[in-house]
């Protein structure tokens, strides 16, 4: 099976990380591929990734491995890697509790775009305390490397995964679907909490939802968010999230602002998804996506 196309830039940064180690790999020719409506900022991250690995070297980033200390955390084990970084399962040493450590890739430490993203999250998690959504319990930097210590979630399972195994199966479970609506309420519950404290998720997806061994979401990544007051960080005309489940405010972003109403769609986008297994909207690129949900 290939290969996902990759649906945002720090997806295609991880791509462009995997396969730039392999002969004859071409930053232009790798470019081409992506949509013309996403080059420009994919080009810059890219550029920006190969000046950093060219001016520090991976010989020179902060060794990463199962007993390394970054604050009042030990490293245990990599839970899994993408375009911004890596996520750990470490120790809370003082309190002897484990969490999910996220920490920045050092080719983005020296990023502003990717510095502010990783700090956006950490701020809007910290407002936030609500079973329903990750809680944030630390941030923090070691030797120039960013780090967010999280609660962990065992399994690290998501709904998108939970899908793609519904998927294979011949015939779906009985009560599947009240069961589903019922983890909608509950995420819906979740997000709520976070409108009421004033941020805006602007990604949420399935990929963003995690389950817990019980089965409850947990909506997760404020990689995005969008922080009331904080007009830094939340700049009508930005074009960011997942196109799949953008509401029609948000793909239109550079001719008006959002709210948390953008939120409710790309969680009616999910359930669209989550109970029939399929996308609302789809196509070949992002920006047939985006024309789809702007017109259809």
């Amino acid at each position: 099976m290939s290969a996902p196309t990759p649906s945002t830039p720090d997806d295609w940064l991880a791509r462009w990380r995997e396969v730039r180690v392999s002969p004859g790999a071409d930053l232009e020719a790798f470019l081409e591929r992506v949509p013309a409506s996403q080059r420009p900022e994919v080009r810059e991250l890219l550029l920006d990734f190969e000046a950093v690995e060219a001016a520090v070297g991976d010989e020179n980033a902060p060794s990463l491995e199962p007993g390394t200390v970054l604050g009042d955390h030990r490293l245990v084990r990599e839970l899994g890697q993408g375009g911004m970084g890596t996520v750990w399962e470490a120790e809370q040493v003082s309190l002897g509790r484990r969490v999910a450590l996220k920490v920045l890739g050092p080719h983005l430490a020296l990023h502003p775009k990717a510095l502010l993203r990783f700090h956006r999250e950490g701020r809007a998690g910290g407002r936030l305390h609500h079973p329903g959504i990750v809680q944030v319990y630390a941030v923090g930097e070691t030797s120039g490397v960013p780090w967010i210590a999280q609660e962990l979630v065992p399994g690290g399972r998501t709904l998108a995964d939970r899908l793609r195994e519904e998927r294979e199966l011949q015939e779906l479970p009985a009560g599947r679907y009240r069961e589903l609506a019922e983890l909608f309420r509950e995420a819906a519950e979740a997000l709520e909490h976070a409108h009421q404290a004033g941020v805006v998720h602007r990604d949420l997806k399935p990929g963003n939802i995690l389950l817990t061994p019980e089965g409850r979401p947990k909506v997760a990544d404020f990689g995005l968010a969008m922080l009331q007051g904080d007009l830094g960080l939340s700049r009508t005309g930005d074009f960011v999230g997942t196109p799949f489940y953008m509401s029609p405010e948000q793909a239109a972003a550079r001719r008006m602002g959002i709210d948390h109403r953008t939120d409710i769609f790309s969680l009616g986008a999910t359930f669209y998804e989550a109970l029939t297994l399929v996308r609302p909207f789809e196509g070949d690129t992002s920006q047939q996506v985006v024309q789809k949900i702007l017109t259809e």
